[in-house]
């Protein structure tokens, strides 16, 4: 590999993983709705002015149906989804489930007669399905002994805002990275 595939590679992977830690921050600013609402008019803005500069005609031929039920499914639900789930799962869950997308799709579009399977594309599919597995791990025994979140929320009723971005819960010896699906707290059996 090349010195500047590497390079470019390494922005990829910077970009991808700061994306998600400016997303829990703009929740937290704006929530999830205003986020969504946000990323949405910030996408459709730079497609329009992008076919402006290039002087290309959008086309909306096929009626307005067809496109609020595609911008419906995999703008709406999908932006809403992460927006909702980040600040709650973590950044690196969220980032698992997004590369996961792709593999869905496929699925979805075979199931509407989009997408035809072959061999490899079924490969590819248990190749992807693994990897996540494998990135998502399992639980071992002492990890679900001493579970820890780093993300603590207010106990107040009307708010629901992180109250500490540490990467360590208070009262754990060693920073947790990962997510706490039990919601308990260090030490709890």
């Amino acid at each position: 590999m090349k010195q500047r595939h590497l390079v470019t590679y390494a922005v990829l992977a910077l970009v991808w993983g700061l994306s998600f830690m400016v997303l829990v921050r703009v929740v937290a600013a704006f929530g999830w709705a205003g986020t969504v609402s946000f990323r949405a008019l910030t996408a459709g803005g730079a497609l329009l002015l992008v076919a402006l500069l290039m002087r290309r005609r959008l086309d909306f031929g096929c009626g307005w149906k067809p496109l609020a039920i595609s911008g419906f499914l995999t703008v709406v639900m999908q932006l809403a989804g992460i927006a909702f789930a980040a600040p709650r799962i973590g950044t690196a869950m969220t980032a698992i489930i997004v590369s996961a997308i792709p593999l869905f799709s496929m699925v979805v579009g075979r199931i509407a007669g989009l997408e035809r399977l072959n061999e490899r594309s079924i490969i590819g599919l248990v190749m992807g399905f693994a990897g996540i597995v494998l990135l998502v791990g399992f639980r071992t025994r002492r990890s679900r002994r001493n579970s820890c979140s780093p993300v603590r929320f207010r106990s107040s009723a009307h708010s629901r805002q992180p109250a500490a971005a540490s990467m360590s819960a208070p009262g754990c010896a060693t920073p947790t990275p990962g997510w706490s699906p039990s919601g308990r707290s260090c030490g709890a059996g």
